[in-house]
């Protein structure tokens, strides 16, 4: 089997995007959703890494799914982040 055939049977309503143009593309939809662009840039290289690893379910398939959440108020678009360690101790007094 050639290698067309294989690819259009395979994914027929697949489209080939360079990585660095579909992180473009995720970058400037986070921005218009108010995500400070460092975030955005973040989140669209993380989303495109996830695609490149073979993790679909984690990757560009999540767009459309956080710009809804982020235009209904369900996703902050500013928010920041910080870590708290809390410290437990299992010994008895």
């Amino acid at each position: 089997m050639n290698d067309k055939a294989s690819e259009s049977s395979a994914a027929p309503n697949m489209v080939r995007v360079a990585a660095a143009d579909a992180r473009d593309f995720i970058e400037r939809a986070l921005i218009a959703c108010d995500v400070p662009q460092d975030d955005a840039n973040m989140v669209a290289s993380c989303m495109v890494e996830g695609d490149l690893w073979g993790l679909d379910t984690h990757g560009t398939f999540r767009l459309a799914q956080y710009v809804r959440r982020l235009k209904d108020g369900g996703t902050n678009a500013r928010a920041r982040l910080s870590v708290c360690l809390l410290y437990t101790s299992d010994a008895a007094d």
